[in-house]
């Protein structure tokens, strides 16, 4: 059984915080930048914080939710629904931020980056923030509050309760 690698509420807001520092700001203008609040189940702490955090001329970003699957729920349903949403409100923005509390295979934001490009959004306008980031990840957050690692440690936040979905991961 792995370890837990809990995070506590002053952990999460103190990496949450660390990140709006360490953010690049330069092209991350609430009037053209949106920000995906990436499994909003998970990432709505995060999410809130950074909006008001990257506020700029006392304009917040615009943020949008995208569900994405748990390990057991097949990801087509949810990739539709966010080709579908996306190609209506992803016009209105040339830059994109995803944020994500945990990010421990890295599957989703592959699927979700992948369809902003397919998309026409140029690499270098999508930006990634992981509070918390496994090691073995396939996919590299840009800006990322702390690593760990998922072999031998099970992120848990302190206001997650056990569900069904992670019962066989």
């Amino acid at each position: 059984m792995r370890k837990l690698f809990f995070i506590s509420r002053d952990k999460e807001l103190a990496m949450i915080q660390k990140l709006a520092y360490e953010i690049d700001r330069t092209e991350i203008h609430p009037d053209h930048t949106c920000l995906l609040m990436v499994s909003p189940d998970y990432s709505a702490i995060a999410a809130q914080i950074l909006a008001h955090e990257l506020t700029k001329d006392r304009d917040m970003l615009h943020i949008e939710a995208v569900h994405v699957p748990f390990p057991d729920e097949d990801d087509r349903s949810f990739l539709e629904r966010f080709r579908r949403e996306f190609s209506t409100y992803g016009k209105e923005f040339k830059n994109f931020v995803l944020v994500e509390a945990g990010i421990i295979r890295g599957y989703n934001w592959q699927m979700i980056v992948d369809v902003m490009r397919q998309q026409g959004v140029m690499p270098g306008n999508i930006t990634t923030v992981a509070v918390f980031e496994n090691v073995h990840s396939i996919y590299k957050s840009t800006y990322v509050g702390e690593y760990y690692d998922n072999e031998t440690h099970d992120l848990t936040y302190w206001w997650e309760r056990p569900n069904k979905h992670w019962d066989n991961y």
